[in-house]
């Protein structure tokens, strides 16, 4: 699913709107009034092989005609068949604009012998069945970026909507909680960095107001508070890099450490570590995930220059 940092099409903590953006975005369409799912709600006319049931299992070998299989969230693609006669026949659901030339050998023969039949089949597909691009695609208006992407963090989705997207930001929130049972709270990003410990304010735009998030990198547990400290999913590869030039004999001085992340797996591989962060709430956290990890270093709260 729109993890780690996740790419699909499409972080939980109180709300903190700043009144900038109060007074310059306007209020959400969707503020009050949940959008409404049967607008999703659509009958495809498919392809599809009615054949006996026994013979399902054969075809469903062939690779050909599985990568021809229509495939869609929540649905099946081989299903009872209905109607007068249908008892012991399945169907055989198709990608749309399938024609039989362009089954396989083993579908055509049992085309040509008559045990299967090539039909027209009517599915259909609602909200449940719907991706998160595509509900995104449907409910914000001509002109409005769908979401790229977003950073998962534990079980929080954080999202840098742009000002077009703000006013859907609800739907948005909602559309990602409904198509990621993962998560359970989305926020955006208010305003920018501009603090000494790189915080951002936020807003909770779909789901339980929670920051306090675990996150787990090389099998280390790290429990922060999202809105009161620095992190940044993509540096996880970062910290991959630098731990190979790192020997456990190795005394590691860190003083930028945030939440611990590359300070414990240095003490995990058996350096001596201090950590610093000029952030209390990251120094915290620091102590907090030694403990959990059963990790010994040593950790302050100073300036750097210091």
């Amino acid at each position: 699913h729109l993890a780690s940092v996740s790419k699909s099409p499409i972080a939980r903590g109180r709300r903190l709107c700043s009144e900038a953006m109060a007074e310059s975005v306007a209020p959400a369409p969707d503020e009050d009034v949940p959008f409404d799912v049967a607008q999703f709600d659509q009958v495809l006319a498919l392809p599809a092989l009615l054949l006996p049931a026994q013979r399902v299992g054969e075809l469903q070998k062939v690779g050909k005609l599985k990568e021809l299989f229509y495939r869609r969230r929540n649905m099946r693609n081989v299903l009872p068949a209905e109607g007068e006669n249908s008892a012991g026949f399945k169907l055989m659901v198709l990608q749309p604009g399938t024609v039989r030339e362009a089954l396989p050998e083993a579908a055509q023969q049992l085309l040509d012998s008559g045990v299967a039949q090539f039909v027209t089949h009517e599915m259909r597909v609602g909200y449940e069945q719907t991706t998160a691009e595509e509900a995104l695609q449907q409910i914000l208006p001509k002109g409005v970026d769908v979401p790229r992407g977003f950073e998962t963090v534990g079980h929080l989705a954080h999202f840098n909507l742009r000002d077009q997207q703000l006013p859907y930001r609800k739907a948005i929130g909602r559309i990602i909680l409904d198509k990621n049972p993962c998560l359970k709270t989305v926020i955006t990003k208010v305003g920018s960095l501009s603090n000494e410990f790189r915080t951002f304010d936020m807003e909770v735009i779909a789901g339980r107001d929670d920051t306090n998030v675990t996150v787990v990198e090389r099998k280390l547990k790290l429990r922060f508070d999202f809105r009161e400290v620095y992190w940044n999913s993509r540096l996880s590869e970062e910290r991959v890099r630098l731990l190979d030039q790192v020997a456990p004999d190795d005394v590691v001085c860190d003083l930028f450490a945030g939440v611990g992340a590359f300070a414990l797996q240095c003490a995990e591989k058996g350096c001596t570590v201090h950590a610093n962060d000029l952030n209390p709430a990251g120094a915290a956290a620091m102590r907090g995930n030694a403990a959990l990890n059963h990790l010994e270093m040593s950790v302050t709260n100073l300036c750097a220059r210091e």
